[in-house]
């Protein structure tokens, strides 16, 4: 009996922890379940919330595409406008310019001078201004305007050195400082050009001014100045006192006496050596 009692005890004292451990086990796994229920829920409503945000986006970016349209079609438009006022601007500057230059061409050079002058007025930075320059200069040379020719040539030279009528407004202003009588400056222009330009078209035309100027001179015609003849009186009447020589001593006295020269019809020819004068062809 008193086993059986033993073992009864036994049996009920191992019956109690089990049954502790099946309600703490079930408590956690009662407890598991809320939190991932509550999780569910909360990721549910961040879907919710990221589906709003993510359509918010699309309207934002929709928003900014259309913005963007608008902007390119404005700027579109009038980079548009703006090309066409240039092409515009640009068939009217072509046509002044070829004008201009078609005057100089057949030696109508007033013309010239007045259409390239307005050229350079109206179009100040075409692509044509530069040329315009230099044309213009060649139209007061070839006028014999020198000192106009000049200053043009100048500003031609100062803005456009790397232009390919560089050289060409070397010797063209070379030129115009020997028709000036400025035959130093026109030799270092020379030089200038036979040093940086040696290959250039017009080199030996160059050359050939340069030979020009380097000459001692070419000598004009010696002019012959003639003094007007002095007028010879028929006679001279010459005064000569006499020294007394008898004794007593007598008062000197002063004797006339006349003298007729011979006619002579003798000119004084005086010849005046004039400077000499270089002149450039």
């Amino acid at each position: 009996m008193k086993l059986i009692a033993y073992i009864g005890v036994s049996l009920f004292a191992l019956q109690m922890p089990i049954s502790a451990a099946e309600i703490n086990t079930s408590n956690i796994l009662i407890e598991h379940n809320n939190k991932l229920n509550q999780l569910k829920k909360t990721n549910k409503d961040l879907q919710g919330q990221i589906e709003v945000l993510q359509q918010q986006q699309k309207i934002i970016v929709e928003k900014i595409q259309s913005l963007f349209h608008l902007l390119k079609y404005k700027k579109s438009t009038v980079v548009g406008k703006k090309l066409l006022r240039v092409e515009v601007a640009d068939k009217a500057s072509k046509k002044a310019y070829t004008n201009a230059k078609g005057f100089l061409m057949i030696g109508e050079y007033d013309k010239a001078i007045e259409l390239f002058t307005a050229y350079l007025e109206l179009y100040p930075n075409n692509n044509h201004t530069s040329d315009a320059h230099y044309w213009l200069a060649k139209s007061y040379l070839a006028k014999e305007k020198y000192h106009a020719a000049k200053k043009v040539f100048i500003e031609f030279q100062r803005e456009n050195e790397l232009h390919h009528k560089f050289a060409n407004s070397l010797y063209e202003l070379a030129k115009t400082y020997a028709e000036i009588d400025q035959n130093d400056k026109a030799e270092l222009l020379i030089n200038t050009m036979i040093k940086k330009f040696p290959e250039h078209v017009a080199i030996f035309k160059a050359k050939a001014l340069l030979k020009t100027l380097q000459k001692v001179t070419i000598l004009e015609p010696i002019k012959a100045v003639v003094i007007p003849k002095t007028p010879i009186p028929d006679s001279i009447v010459v005064k000569v006192k006499t020294k007394p020589t008898s004794t007593p001593p007598v008062a000197p006295t002063t004797i006339d006496i006349s003298i007729k020269p011979a006619k002579a019809s003798v000119d004084t020819l005086t010849v005046m050596p004039v400077k000499a004068k270089t002149k450039a062809e």
